[in-house]
């Protein structure tokens, strides 16, 4: 039996495997707005960048009727966003800039700061004190720092960021704006706060200049390197190419992709969750009779809101079975910001392609998020206490988790088993008595006669035959203890059915960024007929360090005990 406490996000259809995979590819997903948060919203924009830690997503910059120095964080687990009071060295306003995480730490790259006019400035914000602070780092050994830019990569690659790309200005004038797409790529090292440029040597074929594009790190599992990965973008006309970064050989590919390819785009957001990127929105050149018509068109643009999702593993564009319906989906946008918490991909604003009377852009300024794939299942579901009545659960919190399923199975309880008793010892013989001469006189009372060894072994003490028959009868568990089995599994969407007589209710957590609550729900159990009442067992702290992590605090249930399956839809 489920609580729901809103509605799925992710539709599924009953199928009988437990397989994420198998489960993702039937699927229907579905985009869920965000609605009434509180704190104070930021005002719509364009050309902002936002990065997560946790489940913050934190905004800078970007705008509309002006470029703007405001930072926001939105609290995905509470629905809130706030304005943290920041101090020190804060930079100016910027918009298409470079934006990354590293832990705590956040650092900002280059951007516009007024029309015409760019930079090349590199800042870092502390998140944990929202400290601003500017740094200097040192050019590289062999040719100039980072030109002034925007519309760049910025891309966090284990310990060191990649800059590729961008669009600058060849002209001393902000006002005599002459562009200049840019290809080269920048490392700027950061282990050790030892910061520097670096111009590495590459390897084969460098994509061409682009600005507007996206970059995402990945790293392969199987052969145990990280990639950078560079889609899209713009450089006279839309760009729709993949390129490949080796950051362990510093080589160039294009790789080759199976499946339908979307259009060629830019200012659209590409978010890595797993091992999937997803591509959301931009400008797309127009379609017509469903050739895209690069040459005759190249002028003609409109924004989208269409998804496309490349499974890095297989390097094969996915077709997504979404939700359509109009009032389920984002507005066509470009210049927005995405984020991906967990299982969950956020989008925030951006422009939706038109215009207002005073030549502003028209922004969008709702909050979306689209859950793709089904969250993990409970680490681990554990029985607190248990009674004839009511049996007490708890499990951590599931980040991004709706709802819970709970399920209880009957195990059927094997015959008991049966311990022998001790055979009873015989007695040595006794030589029989000797009758005393009648002529001998008696000295005392006649000496006792053992006639028989069961006689003996009345008189044999206290050994409670009557104890031992007792204990083989009275039913009692030869285990005093309770036994809890807790499985662990993908969920499945069709959970078996709940026996009637076994009442379960389940309750949706409360979700924390700092440290998931402990959730417990305490449900009536009634025993079915030809079971005996469990023993009750003693109460099980229910702190997330003893009574979920720690293997030694987990109990023994009796034979006729449940044992207790967690599923996450």
């Amino acid at each position: 039996m489920t609580a729901n406490t809103e509605s799925a996000d992710l539709l599924v259809p009953a199928t009988t495997g437990t397989d994420q995979e198998a489960t993702k590819n039937n699927a229907i997903l579905r985009w869920k707005r965000v609605t009434n948060p509180s704190g104070p919203q930021p005002r719509p924009r364009h050309g902002h960048r936002a990065v997560n830690i946790k489940e913050l997503m934190v905004v800078f910059g970007g705008g509309n009727e002006g470029i703007v120095d405001e930072l926001h964080v939105y609290n995905t687990a509470t629905n809130q966003w706030y304005v943290p009071a920041t101090k020190g060295d804060v930079p100016p306003g910027c918009a298409a800039y470079g934006f990354v995480v590293d832990g705590t730490r956040i650092l900002v790259f280059g951007g516009m700061v007024e029309y015409g006019k760019y930079s090349n400035e590199l800042y870092e914000l502390q998140a944990t004190k929202w400290e601003w602070k500017k740094l200097r780092p040192k050019p590289p050994e062999s040719g100039l720092p980072p030109c002034r830019r925007l519309g760049h990569s910025f891309t966090l690659v284990g310990d060191r960021i990649y800059l590729f790309g961008g669009l600058a200005n060849e002209s001393d004038d902000p006002k005599n704006n002459i562009p200049k797409y840019l290809n080269d790529l920048y490392i700027l090292e950061i282990k050790n706060n030892q910061l520097q440029w670096e111009m590495p040597t590459t390897f084969g074929e460098s994509p061409p200049p682009r600005e507007s594009h996206t970059a995402v790190s990945w790293y392969d599992k199987k052969n145990k390197k990280y990639w950078l990965v560079i889609y899209g973008g713009m450089s006279g006309c839309r760009l729709g190419d993949l390129w490949l970064l080796d950051t362990d050989t510093m080589s160039w590919t294009r790789p080759r992709t199976s499946g339908p390819l979307p259009l060629p785009r830019s200012l659209h957001s590409s978010t890595l969750i797993g091992n999937r990127m997803y591509v959301f929105g931009g400008w797309v050149p127009l379609v017509m009779e469903d050739v895209v018509k690069v040459e005759k068109h190249e002028k003609e643009w409109k924004c989208t809101n269409t998804l496309a999702c490349l499974n890095l593993e297989t390097m094969t564009w996915e077709e997504l079975d979404l939700d359509t319906e109009e009032e389920n989906m984002p507005r066509a946008r470009a210049g927005h910001c995405a984020v991906g918490i967990h299982t969950r991909l956020y989008i925030w604003s951006g422009r939706d392609g038109y215009r207002k009377a005073w030549n502003n852009q028209v922004c969008c300024k709702d909050l979306w998020y689209l859950e793709v794939e089904r969250p993990a299942a409970a680490s681990r579901v554990q029985l607190v206490r248990a009674s004839t009545h009511s049996l007490e659960l708890c499990w951590p919190s599931v980040p991004s988790a709706a709802y819970y399923i709970l399920e209880v199975q009957k195990i059927p309880q094997p015959p008991p088993t049966v311990t022998p008793a001790p055979p009873t010892p015989t007695p040595a013989p006794v030589p029989p008595a000797i009758a005393p001469p009648a002529a001998m006189p008696t000295l005392g009372s006649p000496i006792p006669t053992m006639s028989s060894p069961a006689a003996a072994a009345g008189s044999m003490s206290p050994l409670t035959n009557a104890g031992i028959a007792a204990g083989l009868t009275s039913g009692e568990p030869l285990l005093q203890q309770p036994i809890i089995k807790t499985l662990q599994g993908r969920a499945t969407a069709s959970p078996m059915a709940v026996s009637p007589s076994h009442q379960v209710q389940a309750v949706s957590p409360l979700m924390s960024v700092a440290s998931p609550n402990i959730q417990q729900i305490s449900s009536p159990v009634h025993n079915p007929p030809g079971l005996q009442s469990p023993t009750p067992m003693a109460a099980v702290p229910s702190s997330p360090v003893h009574s979920v992590t720690s293997p030694q605090h987990q109990q023994q249930q009796p034979q006729q005990m449940q044992r207790i399956v967690t599923k996450v839809q």
